[in-house]
C-alpha cells in the first residue's frame, strides 16, 4: 500500500491572512482565507513636548508691560532641557517696540511632567500703537533621542 505525504504551504500576504494549501498527493492547490483580517496595531508613543502660552492675546497701554506664562508639558517620557525664547516680534519697531524679559531660557523638563517660565513684554511711551505678533520658540537642547525637536506658538500684543 503506497504512503502519501501531504504538504501544506502557508504564505502571509500584506496585513491580511491568506493561506495557500497544496496537496502533494493530488497536485491541487486551493486558497483559504481567514474569517477576519489578521491585523496588529501597536500604539507607538514618540517622546515629545507641548508648548502653550497664556494668554494668547493681550491689550496694554504704551509705556506698560504684560506677563505671559510659557508652559511646557512632556509627552511619552521626554525629559531634558528645553530652550525657550522670543524669536520674532512683528512689526519691527526701530528699537522702541515690545521688549521681552525672562529670568531663564533653558527650562528643565522631567519625564511626563510640566514646567514653565514667565516672559514679560515691556513697552515705552514711544512704542508704536499697533498689534504685534510675537513668536515664541521652544527647542529640546539636551541631546539624545529628541535633540532639536522644536515647537512654536504665536501670540499677539495690542498696544494702545
Amino acid at each position: 500500500m503506497p504512503i502519501f505525504r501531504r504538504s501544506l504551504y502557508v504564505a502571509l500576504v500584506s496585513t491580511s491572512f491568506m493561506a495557500f494549501a497544496a496537496c502533494a498527493s493530488s497536485g491541487q492547490m486551493g486558497v483559504v482565507t481567514a474569517r477576519a483580517p489578521l491585523q496588529q496595531s501597536i500604539a507607538q508613543c514618540k517622546p515629545d513636548f507641548v508648548l502653550a502660552v497664556d494668554p494668547s492675546s493681550a491689550t496694554i497701554q504704551a509705556g506698560s508691560s504684560k506677563v505671559y506664562q510659557i508652559g511646557l508639558t512632556s509627552e511619552c517620557g521626554l525629559a531634558g532641557s528645553i530652550n525657550v525664547g522670543t524669536t520674532s516680534i512683528s512689526p519691527a519697531d526701530n528699537g522702541s517696540g515690545p521688549r521681552p524679559h525672562q529670568t531663564r531660557y533653558d527650562i528643565p523638563l522631567g519625564a511626563n511632567a510640566k514646567a514653565g517660565v514667565a516672559v514679560t513684554f515691556s513697552t515705552s511711551g514711544a512704542t508704536l500703537k499697533t498689534t504685534y505678533t510675537i513668536t515664541i520658540t521652544a527647542k529640546d537642547v539636551s541631546g539624545g533621542c529628541c535633540y532639536g525637536v522644536t515647537h512654536t506658538a504665536s501670540i499677539s500684543l495690542v498696544v494702545n
